[in-house]
């Protein structure tokens, strides 16, 4: 099958600008075969110390590139240029002189950036990635700060992507593949540069073979954690539990900690397939520790990766914090951020309830205590039965992503929502991720 976005690339191969005896410059602006939206950049800046490239749309600068020293700029990278747009671009030296002006083109790109429902525009300066899970076939899709999708990748066979993440490196991203029959067969993260390309496919072992699951983090020193199917019997009973890994940069792997290590099933418990269901990994730079949901269980759980050290636990049958009056318990939670001592919870809940974020302040301590302190609560209510985002923007607004709802949103705790992208009925998104810069270029559209 021939995707779209590389008949697109095609037709719109290289544009360059004409020559000119007002501008004594001259660039190009190359797509990449199968990501249209992203381009490598060339110029000639004759006289210049520096110069870079301006991208404009109706006369508002939007994207600055890095200064180049010299007069000479080739194959520069150009990513946040949004789809479906015409784009005025000027080549500009240090003094702010203009050397060459052109346009530069987006096309619509694939048929599946059709079923976005683009409202108003982001107040952050921020890009997010996300991915879609059923999109035919399952995709990864980047949003400028903008709010229009700005990069676009589909994945080579049947499978889920139910995480995108930039990599550490800043030259593209990773995706975590589940496959759509999990039984015997395990998850994969694949590296795939801007361009499009694969650049490597890990199949981590965890237990077993079992292999990863939902969630994994990229850590400074290029291991990665990340959840694994871990399957005991139990009194003749398979019982599905979950062990955080750690894979090094030379393909070891390490086991972390476990639910098995916390918790014990029971004939009376939860179905033995989705006994602690891990769902979500967040690193809390501020204590160094690493932090595991388990719908299974409906409990958070604080982990020290260095010794293996259960420290917090939230929820479930064996908590060890302190719900102060009125704080209510998550349930069927799923991805989880903070902002110092703040917790943010995508609450899942039930078909009934309907989902919900909502914000705790914890006061650790011997005994770590939780107070809830902001709950929202879409109306009409939704319900997502999987997945399910929410991160911190700053200190009043938020990302959300109402997954099986189809619907990625900026909100702020005082209630405003100035930007969504919606996706049409039946649609789902995977989690979400914040990207603050991406390498080459600045968004300088929102100031």
């Amino acid at each position: 099958m021939r995707h779209p976005i590389v008949l697109l690339s095609v037709l719109s191969a290289c544009q360059e600008t004409p020559d000119s005896e007002d501008y004594p410059g001259a660039f190009s602006l190359t797509p990449s075969e199968e990501v249209e939206s992203y381009v490598t950049a060339s110029w000639k800046a004759p006289g210049a110390e520096s110069a870079h490239l301006e991208f404009s749309v109706d006369g508002q600068t939007q994207l600055v590139t890095d200064p180049v020293d010299g007069e000479v700029g080739s194959d520069l990278p150009v990513l946040g240029l949004w789809f479906n747009e015409t784009f005025d671009v000027e080549l500009v030296d240090q003094d702010d002189t203009v050397l060459a002006v052109g346009t530069h083109t987006i096309g619509a790109g694939p048929a599946t950036l059709s079923g976005f429902g683009i409202e108003g525009r982001p107040t952050w300066d921020r890009y997010v990635i996300s991915a879609l899970l059923t999109s035919d076939p399952s995709s990864v899709v980047m949003f400028s700060p903008s709010g229009q999708p700005c990069w676009f990748w589909e994945l080579d066979g049947p499978a889920f992507i139910v995480r995108a993440t930039p990599r550490r490196d800043g030259m593209g991203i990773w995706a975590l593949l589940m496959p759509f029959t999990p039984a015997g067969e395990a998850g994969r993260l694949l590296s795939v540069d801007w361009d499009g390309t694969v650049s490597s496919d890990l199949t981590p072992y965890g237990h077993a073979g079992e292999g990863v699951t939902h969630d994994f983090i990229e850590m400074e020193d290029g291991s990665i954690i990340l959840i694994g199917y871990d399957t005991r019997a139990v009194g003749g009973v398979d019982y599905t539990g979950d062990t955080l890994y750690r894979r090094h940069a030379d393909g070891t792997e390490e086991p972390i900690w476990s639910f098995w290590d916390l918790y014990t099933p029971t004939a009376d418990g939860v179905d033995p397939e989705d006994w602690t269901h891990a769902n979500a990994l967040r690193w809390n730079e501020d204590r160094g520790t690493v932090w595991v949901s388990s719908r299974g269980q409906n409990s958070l759980v604080e982990v020290n990766p260095t010794d293996g050290v259960a420290l917090t636990v939230m929820g479930g049958s064996t908590p060890n914090v302190e719900m102060a009056e009125g704080a209510v318990t998550p349930h069927g939670q799923h991805h989880i951020d903070f902002r110092g001592n703040r917790l943010l919870v995508h609450d899942n809940r039930d078909v009934e309830q309907g989902s919900r974020v909502v914000a705790y302040d914890l006061e650790f301590g011997e005994v770590t205590v939780a107070r809830s302190v902001w709950e929202y609560v879409p109306a009409p209510t939704v319900y997502d039965f999987v997945l399910g985002d929410a991160a911190f923007v700053d200190d009043e607004n938020l990302m959300v992503t109402w997954s099986t709802a189809g619907r990625l949103e900026q909100r702020s705790f005082a209630g405003e929502s100035p930007w969504s992208a919606s996706l049409l009925l039946g649609a789902v998104y995977g989690y979400s991720e914040l990207v603050i810069s991406l390498p080459g270029t600045t968004f300088v559209g929102n100031r």
